[in-house]
């Protein structure tokens, strides 16, 4: 996964709980699901492929382990 990319995700605590976020350069939006790819989710997930799993790492919080579902690629998206 990359920058510019859709994906769809899980915690591995919650796996019905899915979640869905577009990674950007620009500033993270939550509301419309745009996260900066500096972002600490965002890092957890960038370079992972679907079925993967990352690790979100915020200080003062347990880790969570993150299920890649689906990756949309942003040439996919222009389509």
């Amino acid at each position: 996964m990359e920058v510019g990319d859709r994906v769809t995700y899980c915690s591995l605590d919650a796996p019905n709980d899915r979640r869905n976020v577009l990674i950007v350069d620009s500033a993270s939006n939550i509301k419309m699901g745009l996260i900066n790819e500096e972002a600490p989710l965002a890092q957890a997930l960038l370079g992972l492929s679907t079925g993967d799993i990352g690790i979100l790492e915020i200080q003062g919080h347990k880790p969570r382990r993150l299920h890649v579902l689906k990756i949309q690629r942003e040439k996919e998206l222009q389509a």
